[in-house]
């Protein structure tokens, strides 16, 4: 399979701009971590349940202060008519045969009636770029290039990350 390949990354500066982002953390890990950030709240699901930050700068300084590679992809604005915090707070823990992209999908399908015909992460950032969604790309590690290639992944390899993570 090959990488999807990201242009004209921009470094990240904090604050963000108000909006909503999709962050893509860990990028070194087969699959990396996704979660949602609208309007400055971060949300997500892990093994331990969801994920709730009121205030998504604090929480994405202290991910890049740790050294962890974050990307940011900055969705364009819609009208939001749902409420991420009723939506994620209903959310049990996370298992083998789904993912942490999953609810995302399942929110932006609500609010922006975005179905990806592709898998995972890669469909959904295709989808979004397609339809001309994505106003910008921001990373704490940008190369010189202003490139990344984000690996593929399966199915096979979200319930080995997950399992992964039950044992610590």
């Amino acid at each position: 399979m090959r990488p999807l390949v990201l242009k004209n990354l921009h470094p990240i500066t904090l604050p963000l701009q108000a909006g909503r982002y999709l962050v893509i953390a860990g990028l070194h890990k087969i699959p990396p971590h996704v979660a949602l950030i609208e309007s400055g709240k971060y949300f997500a699901l892990t093994v331990k349940g969801s994920e709730f930050h009121e205030d998504a700068n604090r929480l994405i300084s202290s991910l890049l202060n740790k050294g962890t590679a974050v990307l940011l992809l900055k969705i364009k604005s819609v009208e939001t008519t749902s409420n991420p915090n009723l939506f994620f707070s209903e959310l049990k823990n996370l298992s083998e045969n789904e993912s942490c992209l999953d609810p995302i999908l399942e929110f932006l399908k609500i609010e922006m009636n975005i179905l990806p015909e592709k898998p995972f992460l890669h469909g959904l950032i295709e989808e979004l770029q397609q339809l001309n969604l994505i106003e910008g790309l921001y990373m704490n590690k940008v190369s010189l290039s202003g490139e990344l290639e984000l690996q593929r992944y399966d199915r096979q390899a979200i319930n080995q990350r997950i399992r992964e993570l039950r044992k610590d």
